[in-house]
């Protein structure tokens, strides 16, 4: 997705155990349990790519994700809250990283 921005500077987060679940990581993001099956996939798919760390950022609307909401609205007949979500993965745990916080000034 080219001009997808987050809308505020997110944390590196551990995804060691057992500080941190996948499981816990899919419901923090979907409430809707008839949704949840193709985030679940990609965790699981990420725990055995034995995934250490990530970052989770909420996007700004941009052209793209605003084409989206237009299409799904058209394709569901009404209107579509837009939320989205990048997840960013990271193989190495989150101390083995050299991650440099970026600054908010």
């Amino acid at each position: 997705m080219h001009n997808a921005f987050a809308d505020k500077i997110e944390a590196l987060q551990s995804c060691d155990q057992p500080d941190c679940s996948f499981y816990s990581l899919v419901e923090s993001l979907m409430s809707d349990d008839s949704i949840k099956e193709p985030l679940h996939r990609l965790c699981t798919l990420m725990r055995k790519m034995k995934a250490r760390s990530f970052i989770r950022e909420t996007l700004i609307p941009n052209e793209e994700l605003l084409d989206e909401k237009e299409m799904a609205e058209k394709v569901c007949g009404g209107n579509v809250e837009l939320h989205a979500t990048r997840i960013t993965f990271f193989c190495l745990p989150k101390d083995k990283l050299n991650w440099n916080e970026p600054s908010t000034s």
